[in-house]
């Protein structure tokens, strides 16, 4: 839970409590991750309910939460990191067939 609340403090460029698409598209980039901004825009509408184009961090949590499994002890285990990439993976893969595309 802190890991991922970290995350979000570092997705939250202008620190007011809330993650834009501009924001999740430019730690995106700085991971060597460029999609188009039609994408990201798709991306915050998945995980903010309210569809206001922001995510706090509650919405951003939750949303994590459906994404990946969390371990129960500190130290991931092989398992784990599997079914984090595979998770992180499907967040690409929307048509879901197994691909990523440039697009």
């Amino acid at each position: 839970m802190e890991k991922l609340k970290a995350a979000f403090t570092m997705l939250d460029a202008n620190k007011d409590g809330r993650v834009n698409a501009s924001e999740l598209q430019s730690m995106l980039k700085r991971l060597g991750i460029h999609i188009q901004e039609e994408f990201t825009q798709e991306l915050i509408k998945a995980a903010s309910p309210s569809e206001n184009g922001l995510i706090n961090e509650t919405e951003f949590l939750q949303w994590m939460g459906k994404l990946t499994c969390t371990s129960s002890s500190s130290e991931a285990s092989a398992d784990d990191v599997s079914e984090d990439l595979i998770a992180a993976f499907r967040v690409f893969d929307k048509d879901r067939n197994g691909f990523i595309t440039k697009e």
